[in-house]
């Protein structure tokens, strides 16, 4: 009876472990960075975990690497996945300046993990596309996105990223 007993706790230990595993823990992916918009915090080669379900709850905050899929004014490969640092919420006023990021007129103190990238509005001389301009209002329910590597195909460009195409949080690598 005992072993019966132990067993019973044992298997519903186990049974709680693959729940809890499947509702939280297996929502991290590995992808392997394959395109340049974040060097030089993440070199392409790098293989970076995403955490799928990290804005189940929540929404994306400010300077968070987020994985996307690329909105259709920036499509170049539909099958591609991109990451970039989120640094304009929705509803906001963003102007990138030579000297740093502004947000509703303020400029923003970026995080130690980015200080020595400056972040630059698009060189608009050599380029077919036109870029936004600024003061840019960050839509309802949309993102302002920048690479770490300050010559890349981002928000600058394209504009904000619906947030219906974020997937999940870059959470290491």
């Amino acid at each position: 009876m005992k072993r019966w007993s132990l067993l019973v706790v044992v298997v519903a230990i186990s049974l709680l472990c693959v729940i809890l595993a499947v509702r939280y823990g297996c929502s991290k992916r590995c992808y392997r960075q394959t395109t340049s918009p974040m060097v030089p915090t993440i070199k392409v080669g790098d293989h970076i975990w995403v955490d799928l379900s990290a804005y189940a709850k929540s929404r994306p905050q400010r300077w968070d690497v987020v994985l996307f899929h690329p909105p259709a004014a920036a499509k170049r490969d539909s099958r591609a996945s991109w990451d970039m640092r989120v640094v304009g919420l929705p509803g906001e006023s963003i102007t990138i300046q030579d000297d740093g990021i502004y947000i509703d007129g303020k400029r923003m103190a970026q995080p130690p993990i980015v200080n020595a990238i400056r972040y630059q509005p698009p060189p608009m001389e050599g380029y077919q596309i036109e870029g936004v301009v600024f003061p840019y209002a960050v839509p309802a329910d949309a993102y302002f996105v920048v690479g770490d590597n300050t010559t890349a195909f981002d928000s600058r460009f394209w504009g904000a990223l619906p947030s219906q195409n974020i997937l999940g949080k870059v959470v290491g690598k």
